[in-house]
């Protein structure tokens, strides 16, 4: 099993190689809606000085110049809101990935990437429409406990 740390490494370099691939569709002309919005979720991981990807993204010129005072959200993995036998934020994301490698199996084994995460929360917005739930309503309700929970 791999230690936390390594997940992190594997991510990154996973990141990284998307990253690249991205640029690729975009020097081919034929990146989708799909992969700008993915790059548009990626944008933390791409550097301050790499304008043609940071320019496709949709990052402003004059964040780039102050990119390194920009407020960033930092994960907060022990933060818990509801007490101190509530669910700390790093086991809320461990039981996501649980999730995640649950639903992609085999496929997940060597970690969990945004395409996956993009996939499984796409596959509830199904699940939302076979129940007749009201989708607006559950990622605006769901959106506002994870930013109180941040």
């Amino acid at each position: 099993m791999k230690t936390q740390n390594q997940k992190s490494g594997t991510n990154a370099k996973k990141i990284q190689k998307r990253l690249e691939y991205l640029r690729g569709e975009i020097r081919q002309e034929r990146i989708s809606y799909g992969e700008l919005a993915e790059l548009q979720s990626l944008r933390a991981h791409i550097p301050a000085t790499d304008t043609e990807l940071l320019e496709a993204a949709g990052v402003p010129e004059d964040f780039t110049q102050g990119r390194e005072g920009a407020k960033a959200h930092k994960f907060k993995p022990n933060r818990r809101i509801d007490g101190p036998d509530s669910q700390s934020n790093g086991e809320r994301a461990a039981k996501a990935e649980e999730s995640l490698c649950a639903h992609f199996g085999a496929e997940a084994r060597d970690g969990i990437d945004y395409t996956q995460a993009q996939d499984l929360i796409s596959d509830l917005l199904h699940l939302c429409d076979r129940e007749g739930w009201d989708t607006e309503a559950l990622i605006e309700s769901a959106k506002n406990r994870w930013e109180e929970e941040r």
